[in-house]
C-alpha cells in the first residue's frame, strides 16, 4: 500500500508541475508560493523513477530476464512517442521511453547472480560519468549524442530524461526494496539512517545554492545540488506515504497501482488542453490554486475507475495499439501539434496502460 500511495504522490507532483507551467504567466509559475508549488512538482519524475526501482526490487529475489519485460518496455516506448507526437515532437526519450529503459536496466541488473553488488556497480558508475569525470567527458559529450545522452553532462535536444543520473533514481529504489525484501537491511540503511542521509544531502544541497551559487536545476542536465536536493525529497515522500498509508480515507484516495499510475499523464495532459480553450489564461494564483486542486482530484479519481474498468484484455489488441499510433501520426504531419493530435496520443496512451493492465494482471483490481 505505501508503494501504491507513493506513486499517487509522484502523480499530483506531477499534474501541479505541468498545470503550472501551463495555466500560470511565468512571473507567478517561477516566483512565489504557486513558483514553490510549481517547483516541487518537477520531482515527479523522479519519485516515479524511484518507484519503478522499487516495484522491481519488492520480491527480493533474483529473475531472468523474459519476454514480458521485453514486451512492458515496447508498449511504454510506444507511448513514450505518442507523447512526443503530442508535442510536436517526431522522437524523443520522455517519461514513458526512460521508464522502460529504466526497467530495462534493472532487469538485466536483476538477473545477475548478485543483483545488489551489480546494481550499486552500475549506480557508482553512474554517478561518477555525470559528477565524477566532468573535466574529462565535457568535450566529448559535446561531440557526440550517445556520450552526451549517457553522461548527461551535457543536454541533448529531445532527451528529457539523460542517463545521468537519472537511470540513479531506480537503481536506488531496487537496491533499497531488494534488501529490505530479503531483511539484509545493513544498519546505516535503517529508517533513521535514511532520514539523517537524506537530511545530510538536503542541507548539503543548501549550502551548495546559498554559499557557492549553485543552480538548482534539472533540465537538460542535472545539477550535482538539484541530486542531492532529489534524495531529501524521495525521503520525505517516502516517510509521508507510509503515515498516509495507513490513514484509511487518505490512502483510498491517492492509491494507485503500476498500471494505474501511468494513466495520470494521458489524462491530465488531455484535461490540461481541453481546458486551455476554456479558462481565462494566464490564471491569477488563487484562482490556479482552486482550478489545480479540482484537477487533481478529478485526474486522481479517473485514474482509479478506468483501472477498474480495464477487464480483459484491450479489446483489439495490438492492431488497435498500431491504428492508434498511424492516426497520431498522421495527424501530427497534418495538422501540426493541436488538441486533436493531442487527444488521439492520450486515447493511444490509455490503451497501452490497458494493455499493461491485462498482462500484469491488474484488472479489476482496487488500487491497494
Amino acid at each position: 500500500m505505501q508503494l501504491d500511495v507513493f506513486r499517487g504522490l509522484a502523480a499530483l507532483l506531477m499534474v501541479l508541475n505541468h498545470a503550472g507551467y501551463a495555466w500560470l504567466a511565468e512571473q507567478h509559475s517561477g516566483a512565489g508560493f504557486t513558483g514553490l508549488v510549481v517547483f516541487a512538482g518537477g520531482f515527479a519524475p523522479v519519485l516515479f523513477f524511484f518507484a519503478t526501482g522499487l516495484g522491481m526490487g519488492w520480491s527480493g529475489q533474483r529473475r531472468a530476464m523474459d519476454s514480458s519485460l521485453w514486451a512492458k518496455a515496447g508498449l511504454l516506448v510506444l507511448a513514450d512517442a505518442l507523447l512526443n507526437w503530442s508535442q510536436g515532437g517526431w522522437w524523443g526519450v520522455n517519461f514513458f521511453g526512460f521508464t522502460a529503459l529504466s526497467m530495462v536496466v534493472v532487469g538485466l541488473v536483476r538477473a545477475r547472480a548478485q543483483p545488489v553488488r551489480a546494481a550499486v556497480l552500475v549506480l557508482a558508475l553512474v554517478l561518477l560519468a555525470r559528477y565524477g569525470l566532468v573535466p574529462w567527458l565535457r568535450a566529448a559529450s559535446e561531440a557526440n549524442a550517445w556520450v552526451g545522452f549517457l553522461t548527461g553532462i551535457h543536454g541533448r535536444p529531445a532527451i528529457s530524461y539523460p542517463a545521468g543520473p537519472w537511470l540513479a533514481f531506480p537503481l536506488l529504489g531496487f537496491i533499497l526494496a531488494y534488501l529490505a525484501a530479503g531483511a539484509r537491511v545493513p544498519g546505516w540503511l535503517s529508517t533513521r539512517g535514511l532520514g539523517v542521509a537524506a537530511l545530510a544531502c538536503t542541507l548539503v544541497a543548501g549550502g551548495l545554492v546559498l554559499y557557492r551559487g549553485a543552480a538548482l536545476h534539472r533540465w537538460s542536465s542535472v545539477s550535482v545540488a538539484y541530486f542531492l536536493l532529489s534524495l531529501g525529497v524521495l525521503a520525505l515522500f517516502w516517510w509521508a506515504a507510509g503515515w498516509l498509508a495507513r490513514q484509511e480515507r487518505a490512502s483510498s484516495a491517492l492509491a494507485l497501482r503500476g498500471p494505474a499510475s501511468l494513466l495520470v499523464v494521458p489524462l491530465h495532459y488531455a484535461a490540461i488542453g481541453l481546458l486551455a480553450g476554456v479558462l481565462p489564461l494566464p490564471l491569477l494564483p488563487a484562482g490556479w490554486l482552486a482550478a489545480v486542486v479540482a484537477l487533481c482530484v478529478t485526474v486522481l479519481w479517473a485514474c482509479r475507475r478506468l483501472s477498474l474498468a480495464f477487464s480483459g484484455p484491450l479489446p483489439g489488441g495490438w492492431p488497435l495499439l498500431v491504428m492508434l499510433a498511424v492516426l497520431t501520426l498522421g495527424c501530427l504531419a497534418w495538422r501540426g501539434a493541436g488538441l486533436v493530435t493531442l487527444l488521439l496520443a492520450c486515447v493511444g496512451q490509455v490503451a497501452v496502460a490497458w494493455h499493461l493492465a491485462a498482462g500484469a494482471g491488474y484488472a479489476r483490481k482496487p488500487a491497494m
